[in-house]
């Protein structure tokens, strides 16, 4: 493939744009990430897991907007986001057909040696 540079006027390639973009998701998932330890805190030191099992179906959760079911769907999907963070992701092919590992957590943890 043949690269082309932006035509004028244009402010960048389509890799730049891409770039960025990618840098923009990475850094809001780094955030979620980093935003799950208090909830998670929260979650256990309170036992909101009992307080929210003994909600009747379809009622409010204590004095929040959260109906039972909503507040479980809230936690799932957390913890499902949280799998995710740790779940192994094949980011490059060797050569020799071997692969290059490793996790969200740990691609958005990476810092440069120097």
């Amino acid at each position: 493939m043949t690269y082309l540079p932006p035509p004028p006027g244009m402010p960048q390639s389509a890799i730049r744009e891409w770039e960025g973009l990618m840098r923009e998701i990475g850094a809001l998932a780094e955030r979620a990430l980093d935003s799950t330890a208090r909830p998670e805190r929260l979650w256990q030191v309170n036992q909101l897991e009992a307080l929210i099992q003994a909600t009747d179906h379809g009622a409010q959760v204590g004095d929040s907007n959260y109906t039972r079911e909503a507040a479980l769907a809230a936690r799932e999907f957390v913890q499902a986001f949280l799998v995710w963070a740790e779940t192994e992701l094949i980011v490059d092919t060797l050569p020799d057909g071997s692969h290059i590992t490793m996790t969200p957590m740990a691609i958005m943890s990476l810092r440069a040696s120097g």
